[in-house]
């Protein structure tokens, strides 16, 4: 016998929390940013879903060479490429830290099919594991 029921349909598209974590004590650095929902590993996992920039002077765009949806399906760490201290785009310093803006894409999805449209995400909040080794 059939029974009744509500459907729900979910058509909202997936959010990020404003505060993220950069971490430039790791080598390469990483930043680590959480989405309210799960999302879509396929989508979420391509760097070129995903701009990380500095507001600093001058302005830099870091260079990601991987994106990777955490187990819990909202985190997502993006490292950027080794270290190279000649490229800016390869190290976060800890001033620029506050100035981070990540732009995740369009074509990055929840796990319900639904895009991403809210633009970038700023530091309100950015929380920093700071580098404290000697340079060598």
């Amino acid at each position: 016998m059939p029974t009744s029921g509500t459907l729900t349909i979910d058509n909202t598209s997936p959010k990020f929390l404003p505060a993220f974590t950069v971490d430039n004590s790791l080598q390469p650095n990483t930043v680590k940013i959480t989405a309210e929902g799960e999302l879509n590993s396929t989508t979420t996992n391509s760097i070129a879903n995903w701009t990380v920039t500095s507001t600093s002077s001058p302005a830099i765009t870091y260079s990601i060479a991987l994106a990777t949806l955490q187990a819990d399906k909202k985190t997502v760490l993006l490292t950027l490429k080794p270290l190279d201290s000649m490229m800016a785009s390869t190290f976060i310093t800890s001033a620029d830290a506050p100035n981070i803006i990540i732009t995740p894409g369009t074509a990055i999805t929840d796990t319900a099919g639904n895009p991403y449209v809210a633009g970038a995400v700023t530091g309100v909040g950015v929380t920093l594991t700071r580098d404290t080794k000697a340079a060598t």
